[in-house]
């Protein structure tokens, strides 16, 4: 089977900076599956899988903007940190709340020099081309079935319909029962 759009797809995978450093394996994370075509992954890593068969392994590269986007230094600000409410010191790799560019974002401390703190809010990746390594474990038309639970979004899928045994199977599934997970 060869993916394209609305397809579910499982890939093994690596992928790292240009000059080589490891950003994230399936070695590590466990193999992705994602639905092709629906914006699920980075559009860059879509479109370079597209028309890729089951078994197949492929390498590729996806530019910084088909991935995290380019570096906008619009986002890139000096503030204090009175401006900021920072009630602790500042320390370069913190994330912070910061108003920039007329709207409130989530930014990362990058400098922190005499009363300035610099404070960035593009994805740490913008800019970064990313070197991809993926092998094709599977394909299919139809969604996979959720292993676990999560409790993230109505139902762990114990499968009790509200029977008696429902609160048990729950706890079975990490939930923790008493109907939080939709079981009742």
């Amino acid at each position: 089977m060869t993916i394209t759009k609305e397809k579910y797809v499982t890939i093994s995978y690596s992928f790292s900076t240009p000059d080589g450093f490891l950003l994230g394996t399936s070695d590590r994370q466990g193999p992705l599956t994602f639905c092709a075509g629906s914006g699920d992954i980075i559009s860059g890593l879509d479109q370079a899988l597209a028309g890729v068969e089951e078994g197949e392994n492929t390498k590729f590269v996806v530019s910084a903007a088909d991935a995290y986007g380019l570096r906008d230094e619009s986002l890139v600000a000096e503030m204090t940190a009175t401006e900021l409410g920072l009630d602790l010191e500042p320390k370069i790799g913190y994330r912070v709340e910061a108003q920039i560019g007329g709207r409130w974002r989530s930014a990362l401390i990058s400098e922190v020099t005499e009363g300035k703190v610099t404070v960035d809010a593009n994805h740490p990746l913008a800019g970064v081309d990313l070197h991809f390594d993926c092998t094709v474990l599977g394909i299919s038309d139809v969604a996979p079935v959720q292993e676990s639970c999560g409790c993230g979004g109505g139902g762990c899928g114990c499968g009790s319909q509200g029977s008696a045994d429902a609160e048990a199977q729950a706890s079975s599934c990490g939930c923790g029962g008493g109907g939080s997970c939709g079981c009742h």
